[in-house]
């Protein structure tokens, strides 16, 4: 089984990491996909190519980490590809969000980040490969609602970036995807909350690369290619590479928009009701 390439996906069990599983096997990849969620990626064992193999842990866990990846040098002897794309998302504003949910978000969106890669950067540097990091548009633009989310991608963004200057010159390569919502079940459940969607209706969000609701085997598609062309960049929608352009004049506009948003938010989330609560 030594022959070929490998890719490690992390968040693999269902959505936009599905999606990329599939497409890697279409290209012949051998795919080690890795999830928390045990039962749901045992479900994936009937649509495994030849060659690939599904890995149960979790991405908060270095030791974990560190023992799926001697797991897959022992059977298939290097790692050419690591896609870093286990993520979730918290929705509720930053004043009613406790601090071990906050916690919760930055540790598996970005503290899992880093555990993946610190494990399995020594074969990518090996196979010269590649890594591919799954960072969003909640990158660089304000994200009302999801502020813990929006921290962890604008982390992981500085994380990719730093490594990519440290790295450079051995090989290795480093790909940061910027993405829109994408239909999955976690974009789903954040667009379903009533304060999003009337909050989401006062911004421009098809100029800024947040919409719109993007398909997720399409977007699997691109991002492999992206991948394999070891471009430095991926937009998805194209639009958001705009966005991340003029994001520091966007930030201008942040009073005017804030001035629409917020007084929803707080209308709908109970801020006043909150805010008395805690003094």
């Amino acid at each position: 089984m030594r022959s070929g390439r490998v890719a490690f996906l992390t968040g693999a069990a269902n959505g936009l990491g599905r999606e990329m599983l599939l497409e890697l096997q279409r290209r012949g990849v051998r795919v080690v996909a890795l999830d928390v969620d045990a039962e749901t990626l045992g479900k994936l064992k009937g649509e495994l190519a030849p060659g690939s193999m599904i890995v149960a842990g979790d991405v908060r866990d270095p030791v974990a980490m560190a023992e799926a990846v001697k797991r897959i040098l022992s059977i298939y002897g290097r790692i050419d590809m690591l896609i870093v794309n286990a993520g979730i998302e918290c929705v509720g504003t930053i004043w009613e969000t406790d601090a071990e949910t906050f916690s919760h978000v930055v540790s598996v969106n970005l503290l899992g980040a880093y555990n993946v890669i610190s494990a399995a950067l020594g074969p990518i540097l090996s196979s010269r490969g590649h890594v591919l990091a799954m960072s969003s548009v909640a990158a660089f633009l304000p994200w009302p609602l999801a502020g813990s989310y929006g921290a962890s991608k604008a982390g992981l963004e500085a994380l990719i970036r730093a490594l990519r200057f440290e790295l450079q010159g051995t090989g290795v390569t480093f790909s940061t995807a910027y993405l829109g919502f994408v239909d999955t079940p976690m974009a789903r459940r954040a667009l379903g909350a009533p304060a999003v969607k009337d909050a989401l209706a006062q911004l421009p969000l098809r100029l800024l690369g947040v919409m719109p609701l993007q398909d997720s085997a399409t977007v699997a598609r691109a991002l492999i290619d992206g991948a394999e062309q070891r471009q430095t960049s991926i937009f998805l929608p194209a639009v958001a590479r705009l966005t991340l352009l003029l994001r520091g004049l966007y930030s201008l506009f942040d009073s005017y928009f804030a001035r629409s948003v917020g007084p929803i938010i707080q209308s709908e989330r109970g801020f006043h009701e909150t805010t008395r609560s805690r003094e």
